[in-house]
Parts: C-alpha cells; structure tokens; sequence
C-alpha cells in the first residue's frame, strides 16, 4: 500500500513536470499509469478493508467462544458444587435414617416401668403391714428399704448407660 501511494505521487509529480515542459505525449503515458496505480490502490484499499472486516469478525468471534469456554466451565464447576452437596445430604439423611434411640430408650421405659411397679408393690406392703404387728411391720420396712437400694441401684446403672449409648448414638 506504502509503495504504491509513492508511485501515484512519483507519478503525479512526473505528470506535472511533463506539462509545465510541454511534453504531451509523456504526460500522457504517466497519466495512463497513474491511472493503473490509483486502480491497484483501490484494489488494495478494498482487499485491506475486507482483511479488515474478517479479522475483526474472526476476533469477535474467538472472543464469543472464549466467553462461552468460560461460562461453560463457571457451570460445571457450579455442578461440581451441587453433585457434592446433594452427595452430604444424601450421606447425612442416611445417617439419620440408620440414628435410632427407639431400643434404648425402651429399655430405659421397661426399667422405669418396673421399679415403679415395685414402688406400687411396696406400697401396698405397707398398707397391709399398718394391720400386722410391730415386728411384722418392721420386717416390712426393712425389705422395703432393700428394695429401694435394688432399685435405686438399678436405675443408678441405667442413668450411667443413658449417656454413654446417647454419645454412641
């Protein structure tokens, strides 16, 4: 492109010196390839406008697609993030599903559920013991003293097993 706008500047300066000297005929013969070079010029000037075009299309293009790899890595890695925490709430909900309190603590109601029986068995004991005799009442109490130690011996073991099976838990 350089070379050929010093041509056509050659040329019209060599144009205007043919015809201040009056030399018509090479006036002429410059001015014939003037008129080629101002033609490969616009030949030129278009191929540089289209070249232009092109690369401006290519570079937006490449840059759509560089937008679109990113995107599209933003999204899996996004993904990523959701498959791991679906995957925690799946592991957690089976945990939870697997976490069962139901056997001990029915083992705690069971134990509870006898030493109150007893209690009431004791009771009645004494109840029946105000129409024995001292001695009789005194025996009374006296197992039934036994029975509360057994029982609050019991429930001593429970209440030692309750927090250990809840910490396992």
């Amino acid at each position: 492109m350089e070379y050929c706008k010093q041509q056509k500047g050659i040329l019209e300066g060599r144009i205007q010196g043919a015809l201040s000297r009056g030399e018509e005929a090479n006036a002429k013969m410059y001015a014939t390839q003037l008129d080629q070079m101002e033609g490969q010029l616009a030949t030129n000037s278009a191929q540089l406008a289209n070249v232009e075009a092109n690369y401006k299309r290519s570079k937006d293009q490449m840059e759509a697609w560089r937008r679109e790899v990113v995107k599209t890595q933003q999204d899996a890695k996004n993904l990523g993030m959701e498959l791991k925490m679906s995957e925690a709430a799946a592991a957690s909900a089976e945990a939870m599903s697997s976490f069962d309190l139901t056997d001990p603590l029915n083992e705690v109601a069971q134990a509870r559920e006898a030493v109150l029986e007893k209690i009431d068995a004791n009771r009645a004991k004494a109840n029946v013991s105000a129409d024995w005799n001292s001695t009789a009442v005194q025996q009374m109490k006296d197992d039934q003293a036994g029975e509360d130690v057994r029982a609050e011996a019991i429930l001593a073991r429970f209440r030692q097993q309750t927090p250990a099976q809840t910490a396992q838990t």
